[in-house]
């Protein structure tokens, strides 16, 4: 899966500079995904989603993040079925047996 951009730490005062458009975002706890969600745009921001699974807290994901990345596109839901897709197909690729 290609990882969308940078990991941030995911705490309250980096979440504050997310960006605050539509997007994709991941969440992590160290390298493992624990979430790949997105945001629809207009009041539905990659920000406010991000603080959204702030204030939740760990339950949400089963585990604390840690971190959290992000990618800003014109279609997120599209990119959040190719991220997923991609998830899939990497862990198909991995249980595969060995020839």
């Amino acid at each position: 899966m290609k990882k969308l951009g940078r990991k941030w730490a995911f705490k309250p005062s980096m979440v504050a500079d997310a960006p605050d458009t539509a997007g994709v975002y991941a969440l992590w706890d160290g390298d493992t995904l624990l979430h790949v969600g997105h945001a629809s745009g207009g009041d539905d921001t990659l920000r406010a989603r991000l603080t959204g699974h702030l204030e939740q807290g760990p339950g949400g994901c089963g585990a604390a993040p840690t971190h959290y990345s992000w990618e800003i596109c014109a279609n997120p839901r599209a990119r959040q079925a190719e991220v997923l897709a991609d998830l899939d197909r990497a862990a198909e690729h991995a249980a595969a047996p060995a020839q």
